[in-house]
């Protein structure tokens, strides 16, 4: 309200007070009144207790009676179409309301903007750390921060203010997002979001203390994307209810995160793998890949796997559950927030924000203080309502839980009388989460933990530091219903263990298994004939029994609280792991599961042995690991892989393979993933056309005994068509591979090949076949592909379903490329596929580069190679190019992954087709944007987002992007560029080399197998003799000549065959530094000898 409009309204009040003293005369008396009272305390309130006399006071008039202000008050609000505010104990606040309608006082923030400032930014982070909640959650966090104002300042309505005011702010959190400048976004997305908070603007201390806060609630925005923790909700589906677990992972990790995630300082990778490891196996869920920057200020691009990101839904919230960082040759723990997995005590939940999700409050007993809380709880707990109300909502079979909605104060009581006590509209929130921490027994390999000794329950708060451990924690047998007892009291077996408050009400209960405090296990591995045996020590007592799927000929014999295992040798690859039952008197037994005794080896994948030659999907490969035993820890072991294929003939007699050796064993045994060799083995894939090509891989000792194998495939299941019933079904080898319960998982679509962007068509399962599904009749004439989804993994081998018609073709609606697709004759497909490519490949601006990418999207799904488009790229060089040059932030990663799964390398492509993309693309850039004023300025900009983007994957591109710039951007000089170093001086780079080659032989032990190479030693004589190596012996010669080579051939537009492509993918992989580093040196020093004009 202007100066002006105030003075008018305080006047016109004036009169008619003093001519209708009591309001019973004047039409609007009580609504005037209310807009003059709410204007004036913003205006004049300056310190103290809110009083109708700074109302009435500056009028020279008397404060009328408090019942007669009521009755104005109840009139106007009516009047004005607001509510009048009540108290937590339902009493009607008149002058707070009036005083909360006008808004925060500007003399109070001018004379108390320190104290104030700071009230409200503690207020902001306390209200966004509780997870919001609305205005009374905020009012009770006011009260409780009222500590941080003057005495002259606790009062009624500073609280409902700042509350309402920080409720407000609260609810522009999803407009804000991430952003770094919050007041610009919200002013682009909400113009008038200053309208709805009680506190005007026209001041300028008002104004600063309203941009403070907003921007501090972008930072907590900010800093909260940028933790890793786990998410708990409770959702209500057309099924019934569902409780899961999601992962809060940033879109844009930066390498400072990453390092604080995994503790590791030096985490600048150009490509992370997140895993989530459960008792179900370990998967790769997402990939991190760096886009810009290095170290701590480099930015990573996050790509979920799976379409929901990282979710445990039922049952899995409760187990147990680990996410690794793997850089693929090492693993990193994460530290994540609320990762402990969901107890046994009852689970509760709360309302959270605008969007009403009932998200994970705590387990146990818990405090909220929010109106209602949802809890989940075993059918055997009683509830009983002490000062509340406690409603069954219905039960989850699959967790056997009830969930009921709780308001005011419940307990929920054990037949033992036990109780949780659940606690809504209190003062304080539950924030806390636990952990159960104790030694574990090693070597065990069962998903439960076996604890030495009684462990501990620690607490952990909301930013997930260990805090004191406020309570007693006690324990009892699992099925015993004898007196808790106390922690200092020795206990074996299956235990309860819990944490009781103060006032004895359980806040957390956790099933463990528990082994005496000095037990000990010994192992000799059996080899040969002889027998494995296996030593249990300080058994305290405890019976000991082989476990019901251990094999058979395995003996016990107990003495003197001991146990002596013998395992006799088996043949074969390594048997499955040995389980013992550990029994003691008053407590269920507890599952020691240890590996077999015997040397020997084994695949291991979701916690289960695999049989000798079973085989494996490519996408599962990340939880895929290999166990080796051998009491000769000196031993050294290797592993080899070789493509097994059809249509193989180019290759004649040559074996595609690698060979490497294993990380040595550690106590006699060693446990690694696989993934260290997942380059390796996708690259043999990718080195065949056959989709139902695989890997073997083996496990061998240096005197080449064979211990064990696993294939590895690109798909594990298959569909089948029927084509004469219409029909496409699944086989019955599939469908064992697929379990029980595949109808709840599996999913079938036809994508259209001609436009895989169109919404697929779903077809419906057959009514009179199982696992059978009906092909619709009147699909459009062309090839269809039939895909299948395990979930939301991309399981199946996908099927071709051409559908052909007698009708003359016409001019495809689709494009060019679509109807050379859907050409059905195959000899004029490959001609019409050929052109297209080609013409794309001349022509930055051609209509159907859409089509090309809708399938390079497919790819990221579906290997390239099974789509006949992509499988042509690699011999359209200039195509290849162009596609890099012109993919966006969302299909750069999918066009460089090409190179990955198919038959070429980008560092193979010669530097002429390069130039002849780059002007065709940057040059019709400029052309086109050469009479807009910047837009030179432009377009040199986007060749700078394809550097970073490019040398952010592989530094050895640096060289390349120079050379460009110098032929397209004369007028844009190169900044400490090698290129120019090396017209200058090129001897500091060969130095450079002389040094390299010292520290590759530095990072390799004697007696290490080096890769083999007939295409790089054929081509020997192709590059300079200094770089030839003819002075050492021959099996050192193709990992040091390799980068050289390459590019040669690059520079020399060289078309390399398969087997070389082959051939360099795995002296590469033998050592990455070398290669990548010598490569970008030989073609830096390449380039340096062209004129610019060439």
């Amino acid at each position: 309200m202007r100066d002006v409009t105030y003075v008018n309204l305080r006047d016109h009040f004036h009169q008619i007070f003093l001519w209708d003293s009591q309001g019973k005369l004047a039409s609007r008396f009580a609504p005037i009144f209310c807009l003059y009272a709410a204007e004036t305390f913003r205006r004049e309130h300056a310190e103290g207790p809110w009083a109708w006399e700074t109302i009435f006071r500056p009028l020279g008039l008397e404060t009328p009676p408090q019942q007669q202000i009521a009755e104005w008050v109840v009139k106007g609000l009516k009047w004005w179409g607001c509510s009048l505010l009540r108290g937590k104990d339902g009493s009607r606040r008149f002058l707070v309301t009036i005083a909360c309608e006008g808004g925060l006082p500007l003399r109070l923030l001018q004379r108390e903007n320190a104290y104030l400032t700071q009230f409200f930014r503690n207020l902001l982070d306390n209200y966004y750390r509780a997870g919001q909640g609305g205005i009374t959650v905020a009012e009770t966090i006011a009260r409780q921060q009222a500590h941080r104002l003057p005495r002259s300042l606790r009062h009624e309505p500073v609280f409902h203010l700042a509350a309402t005011l920080i409720a407000k702010i609260g609810e522009l959190q999803s407009r804000i997002g991430e952003s770094t400048d919050p007041i610009a976004t919200l002013d682009q997305k909400v113009p008038d979001w200053r309208r709805d908070l009680p506190l005007r603007l026209e001041d300028q201390v008002a104004e600063t203390l309203l941009t403070g806060l907003v921007r501090r609630l972008g930072e907590l925005n900010r800093e909260s994307s940028a933790r890793l923790r786990w998410r708990g909700r409770l959702r209500e589906t057309t099924t019934g209810w569902r409780v899961e677990s999601y992962l809060e992972l940033p879109e844009r990790p930066t390498g400072e995160q990453i390092a604080e995630w995994t503790g590791f300082s030096a985490a600048d990778r150009p490509r992370w793998h997140l895993l989530l490891r459960t008792p179900a196996g370990t998967e790769v869920m997402a990939w991190l890949t760096r886009v810009q920057g290095e170290g701590k200020s480099a930015v990573y691009r996050r790509e979920w796997l799976r379409h929901d990101g990282v979710v445990l839904t039922g049952a899995a919230v409760g187990q147990p559950h680990r996410l690794i960082l793997h850089d693929g040759q090492q693993e990193y723990r994460l530290m994540v927030r609320d990762s402990e997995p969901w107890g046994d005590s009852p689970w509760v939940f709360v309302e959270r924000g605008t969007g009403g999700e009932r998200e994970w409050l705590t387990e146990g007993s818990a405090r909220t203080r929010l109106e209602q809380a949802w809890v989940l709880a075993a059918p055997e707990l009683i509830p009983r309502e002490v000062a509340g109300v406690c409603e069954d909502l219905g039960t989850i079979a699959e967790l056997n839980r009830v969930v009921y909605r709780v308001s005011g104060e419940i307990e929920l009581l054990t037949l033992q009388q036990d109780r949780y006590r659940i606690v809504c509209r209190a003062e304080s929130e539950s924030e806390e989460t636990f952990v159960v921490i104790g030694h574990e027994v090693a070597p065990a390999l069962q998903q439960r933990l076996l604890y030495c000794g009684l462990p501990q329950i620690q607490t952990l708060d909301r930013e997930g530091r260990r805090q004191p451990t406020a309570g007693r924690i006690q324990w009892r047998p699992v099925g015993d219903s004898a007196p808790w007892r106390e922690i200092h009291e020795a206990g074996h077996g299956q235990i309860w263990l819990r944490l009781i408050d103060a006032i004895g009400a359980e806040r957390c209960r956790r099933k463990v298994d528990v082994a005496p405090r000095n037990f000990c296990i010994e192992t000799d591995i059996g080899t040969g004939n002889q027998a494995g045996v296996v030593r249990l020590t300080e058994l305290a007592g405890a019976e000991v029994r082989i476990g019901p799927d251990s094999p058979s000929g395995v003996s016990v014999s107990l003495a003197e609280d001991r146990a002596r295992i013998v395992c006799p040798s088996l043949p074969g690859v390594l048997p499955p792991p040995l389980t013992l039952l550990l029994n003691w008197l008053e407590s269920q037994p507890i599952a020691l599961v240890l590996p077999y005794p015997q040397r020997g080896a084994f695949f291991q994948l979701a916690g289960q042995p695999l049989p000798n030659d079973d085989w494996i999907p490519m996408d599962r490969l990340g939880g895929l690991r290999l166990f080796v035993q051998d009491p000769a820890s000196s031993c050294q072991f290797w592993l080899e892989g070789e493509l097994i294929a059809r249509g193989n003939e180019s290759t004649g007699q040559f074996r595609q393979r690698f060979h490497e050796r294993l990380p040595p064993l550690e106590q006699e045994r060693l446990e690694a993933s696989l993934l260290p060799w997942q380059d390796r083995i996708v690259s043999l894939l990718a080195s065949s056309r056959d989709l139902d090509a695989q890997v073997r891989l083996i496990v061998e000792t240096t005197q080449g005994e064979r211990l064990a194998r696993i294939r590895v495939s690109r798909f594990d299941v298959v569909i089948e068509p029927n084509r004469a019933a219409g029909l496409v079904c699944i086989p019955e080898e599939s469908l064992a591979r697929l379990g029980p319960a595949w109808k709840t998982r599996v999913q079938l679509q036809m994508i259209r090949l001609w436009a895989p962007a169109d919404p697929p068509v779903v077809p419906q399962a057959s009514p009179n076949q199982t696992a059978c599904w009906e092909v619709p009749p009147d699909l459009d004439p062309g090839p269809w592909w039939v895909v299948g989804r395990d979930g939301d993994w991309t399981r199946f081998r996908p099927l071709l379903w051409v559908v052909t018609t007698n009708d003359t073709p016409t001019e495809d609606e689709y494009g060019v490329l679509a109807g050379a697709i859907r050409e059905s004759d195959p000899e004029q497909r490959d001609q019409r596929l050929n052109a297209v490519l080609e013409a794309l490949g001349q022509n930055p601006d051609h209509p159907d580069w859409l089509l090309l990418f809708d399938y390079v999207r497919l790819a990221s799904e579906f290997p390239p190679s099974s789509l006949d488009m992509l499988r042509r790229l690699p011999t359209h060089p200039r195509t290849l190019a162009l596609a890099v040059f012109k993919a966006d932030d969302e299909t750069f990663d999918p066009v460089w992954s090409l190179s990955r799964q198919m038959p070429f390398l980008w560092i193979l492509l010669a530097v002429n087709d390069w130039r002849e993309a780059a002007t065709a693309y940057f040059g019709g850039l400029q052309a086109t944007l050469a009479e807009m004023e910047g837009g030179a300025e432009m377009v040199f900009g986007w060749f700078q987002n394809f550097r970073k983007r490019a040398t952010n994957r592989r530094a050895y591109w640096r060289p390349l992007c120079d050379w460009l710039q110098e032929l397209l951007f004369p007028e844009q000089p190169l900044k400490g560029s090698e290129l120019s170093m090396a017209r200058c001086y090129p001897s500091c780079l060969e130095q450079q080399i002389v040094l390299m080659e010292q520290e590759l032989q530095g990072r390799h032990v004697s007696g290490e197998k080096w890769p083999e190479s007939f295409e790089i030693m054929s081509r020997q004589q192709d590059i300079a003799p200094e770089y030839r190596y003819v002075h050492l012996d021959p099996f050192y010669q193709p990992v040091r000549c390799a980068p050289f080579v390459t590019a040669h051939l690059s520079l020399n537009g060289i078309a390399p065959s398969e087997r070389l492509i082959y051939e360099l993918r795995l002296l590469r992989a033998f050592d990455r530094e070398w290669f990548d580093s010598v490569y970008a040196i030989a073609l830096t020093l390449g380039l340096a000898q062209r004129p610019l004009e060439a």
